[in-house]
């Protein structure tokens, strides 16, 4: 098979099945996906990019021609002009990001227990504060929380033995 050039052909996803082995299949599926020019996926659309989206939009043209032109997909055409229609701007909003599970007082709460008792472990708090709160904490969101508060885990120096030597020294 030749796929180069003008000797291209397009065939359905049947023909392309009878007349290929199923290690070739693969390669055939790419070259006929190439063809097809969207932009990658991102987080967020620009407002430049959402305003082109809304002008065309306005000057009567269709969501596929939209996606088409823009190389964004039907779907994103439809959501920003839902956007526009729903709030009246098409610019990105801001969020605050995901919400805490631990509340002021459950932080508060974590901080005594740690104040109380210097060596306890994240891992042993983590076992205790879903008794008390209500809610399953993992070790790491509680040091999280204690390292806003200025509580940082430390590792104790280790101390030689005492021996007779060392009262000696002492004196």
């Amino acid at each position: 098979m030749h796929y180069g050039g003008n000797n291209y052909q397009h065939n359905t996803p049947e023909e392309l099945r009878r007349n290929t082995r199923n290690s070739d299949l693969h390669t055939v599926v790419k070259i006929v996906f190439i063809g097809i020019k969207m932009a990658p996926k991102e987080k967020e659309l620009s407002e430049d990019l959402k305003k082109n989206v809304f002008n065309l939009h306005q000057n009567g043209l269709g969501y596929k021609l939209i996606s088409r032109r823009m190389h964004i997909s039907v779907n994103t055409v439809a959501k920003v002009i839902q956007q526009y229609k729903v709030s009246g701007q098409l610019s990105n909003e801001h969020r605050t990001g995901r919400p805490s599970i631990l509340t002021v007082c459950d932080i508060h709460y974590i901080q005594r227990c740690v104040m109380d008792d210097k060596r306890r472990t994240a891992s042993s708090l983590a076992q205790e504060v879903p008794s008390v709160c209500g809610k399953c904490v993992s070790p790491q969101t509680i040091r999280r929380s204690l390292n806003q508060f200025g509580v940082h885990g430390r590792i104790p120096r280790r101390k030689p033995p005492l021996t007779t030597k060392s009262f000696f020294f002492c004196r």
